[in-house]
């Protein structure tokens, strides 16, 4: 287990911020065991990237991830979008939203 402090004492002044004290750092290891040995090479978690060309308020994804995956969604803009997520079965969703528009979905 370890914790890690980190102390700095400031004065607020308009529009900065003055440090008044240099910051005090402590860390503190406990319990250190024998390292274990060492686990077989992973693949890494599985994504997929969605591109959504034309604007639709629906969109049906396929990405064969055998998983419900957790999703961000960007507009053509780069802006988050939020909207509804329907898993129809491990492999494939629905995403809908209140407008259309075209952007991207990032599947993990």
């Amino acid at each position: 287990m370890t914790s890690c402090s980190v102390t700095a004492i400031v004065k607020e002044t308009k529009p900065n911020l003055a440090v008044l004290e240099e910051p005090k750092n402590t860390v503190a290891v406990v319990n250190i065991g024998t390292q274990g040995r060492e686990g077989p090479a992973g693949t890494g978690d599985k994504y997929y990237k969605y591109t959504q060309g034309s604007a639709s308020a629906e969109w049906k994804i396929i990405h064969n991830l055998n998983k419900n995956p957790s999703i961000t969604v960007q507009d053509s803009a780069n802006d988050n979008v939020e909207g509804f997520c329907e898993y129809l079965n491990s492999n494939e969703l629905v995403l809908t939203f209140s407008a259309a528009f075209s952007g991207v979905a990032y599947l993990n």
